[in-house]
């Protein structure tokens, strides 16, 4: 377990060093930034004095139904618990609104997600309400492209974050959170200027409507979720 975990947590370093290296460039935004800035150092001297083994988990709990069934899943799930419980400082790059920090977030948790690291169903650590991480990053990454906001190289993170949380397995989000992924990918696909990211926005919506089809027929969806689906599919079509 301490090799699965170890390299987890080396990732983390390494997006959390390179998070504090770009809010330390952003000399016209300390202020506002000074927080995140102590976020990751918080989070990088934890995981610093954990080895890379286990990490305290006392706001961090885990969802009902995912505990470990085999060795290989007791990695992924405390490769899980690691990330959820230093997810505070990522939460804060993704409201920070300064592009280059949230970039960066941005693809590193998606990094964290393709790599099979995390799943989000511990408990947001130091949030005001209940809340899984993955139901969080949801609301994060969505943020990032209100309507004030029209980076392209944002929008593309977005996109791509959303679509995975998705399609990939066994990272499920389910009502308001699913339904959210919907709505920002079709918003992205109707406001961005930029035709290939356009593209790229129309087939995230694709993959995300067919991988919840398909789930429908093993499982039972959410009537406003199916709806919501076939709605941006035609409206996509």
């Amino acid at each position: 377990m301490k090799n699965g975990t170890s390299t987890c947590s080396s990732h983390i370093k390494d997006a959390l060093e390179k998070i504090l290296q770009a809010s330390g460039s952003e000399w016209l935004h300390q202020r506002e930034l000074s927080e995140l800035k102590a976020a990751c150092q918080s989070a990088l001297a934890s995981l610093k004095a954990e080895g890379s083994t286990a990490t305290d988990v006392s706001d961090c709990d885990l969802q009902p139904g995912t505990e470990p069934t085999d060795a290989e899943n007791t990695i992924n799930v405390e490769n899980d618990r690691l990330i959820c419980a230093h997810y505070t400082p990522f939460k804060i790059a993704l409201e920070s609104k300064i592009s280059s920090v949230v970039i960066i977030a941005l693809e590193s948790l998606h990094k964290f997600l393709v790599h099979g690291f995390m799943r989000g169903n511990f408990s947001c650590p130091k949030h005001s309400k209940s809340i899984l991480v993955v139901d969080a990053l949801v609301q994060g990454a969505s943020s990032c492209v209100g309507s004030n906001v029209q980076d392209p190289k944002i929008q593309i993170q977005v996109v791509r974050l959303l679509q995975d949380i998705v399609v990939l397995e066994p990272c499920h989000v389910h009502s308001s959170s699913l339904l959210l992924c919907f709505r920002t990918c079709f918003n992205i696909y109707l406001v961005c200027q930029n035709t290939s990211h356009q593209s790229a926005a129309r087939a995230a919506l694709t993959r995300i409507i067919h991988t919840v089809m398909h789930r429908m027929e093993d499982m039972t969806i959410d009537p406003e979720i199916a709806a919501a689906a076939a709605a941006i599919a035609a409206a996509a079509a």
